[in-house]
Order: structure tokens, then C-alpha cells, then sequence
């Protein structure tokens, strides 16, 4: 993976590059984990209907 690569290169210095990197795998979690939630919230509804 890229990550890895960035990560041995320069764990030192916290660089904006790096930063974006770091951003966009915590908002591609977050927007995993929001649709599972939304999926489980929905499953729950239906079966109440």
C-alpha cells in the first residue's frame, strides 16, 4: 500500500502531504462506519414494519 511506503519514509517530520493522506483514510473510516450503521438502522426499521 502507499501508506506504508509514507509511513518508512518520514514518520519524523509531519508533513501537510502526509497529513492529507492520514485525513482522507479517517474520513473514508468514517463514512465506512456511518453506512453500517445506516444499513443496521435501516435492517432494524424494516423488521419493525
Amino acid at each position: 500500500m502507499m501508506e506504508d511506503g509514507l509511513l518508512g519514509r518520514g514518520m519524523g517530520e509531519f508533513t501537510p502531504f502526509w497529513f492529507a493522506v492520514v485525513a482522507e483514510n479517517v474520513c473514508w473510516a468514517l463514512l465506512l462506519l456511518w453506512g453500517a450503521a445506516l444499513s443496521f438502522s435501516g435492517r432494524d426499521i424494516s423488521e419493525d414494519d
